[in-house]
């Protein structure tokens, strides 16, 4: 089984915005135009909306940068490309200055599957990049991994991730992100 880490930074997309205008955008493009790219397996529907972590990873400009992970999901279609896959998406947002609002900072998809993996990788990046992101395929396995707890309703129990610094040091060599400035215009 091939697998794939891809890492997805925003760059200046979202520079000039206002942290709620950035929010709105990132929040369209993040949920709804990727979730109607890939489509999950019919058993994965009632968890599509519930992550399976959450944690504070660090600081960045004195805001809690989170990560949210959807782990292990099973996807049969990513576009037009079906087959079967298993993604993971790392999702790495700064918290909100007020609200719950969702804001970009970097997103990582983990995606392993046996056939027209390439494929669906290419179509990954061009999702992105037509919204003005950068992409970066990590061909090497994330060696540094973490042990987690996953929590309901899916009840993954105890699984094994790529460690969330190790992460965000790959995304900062490798990949063009950011690890000090916020991509949005957060004056207030």
């Amino acid at each position: 089984m091939l697998e794939r880490v891809l890492f997805f930074t925003p760059g200046k997309t979202y520079k000039r915005m206002k942290e709620k205008d950035a929010a709105t955008a990132y929040t369209h493009m993040a949920i709804k135009e990727f979730d109607s790219l890939m489509k999950f397996d019919a058993k994965y529907a009632p968890f599509l909306e519930t992550p399976d972590y959450e944690t504070v990873v660090r600081q960045k400009r004195g805001r809690d940068l989170g990560l949210t992970l959807f782990a292990q999901q099973p996807v049969i279609k990513v576009g037009p490309i079906s087959a079967t896959f298993t993604a993971s998406s790392f999702l790495f947002n700064p918290k909100a200055s007020t609200g719950n609002l969702l804001l970009p900072d970097l997103d990582i998809i983990q995606i392993s599957g046996e056939t027209r993996i390439q494929e669906a990788i290419n179509r990954l990046r061009t999702f992105y990049r037509q919204r003005g992101w950068s992409s970066y395929v990590h061909s090497e396995p994330i060696d540094k991994k973490v042990g987690i707890d996953c929590e309901p309703p899916r009840n993954l129990g105890r699984i094994q991730i790529g460690d969330p610094l190790e992460l965000l040091r790959i995304a900062t060599e490798l990949g063009g992100h950011n690890p000090e400035d916020l991509c949005f215009n957060d004056a207030t």
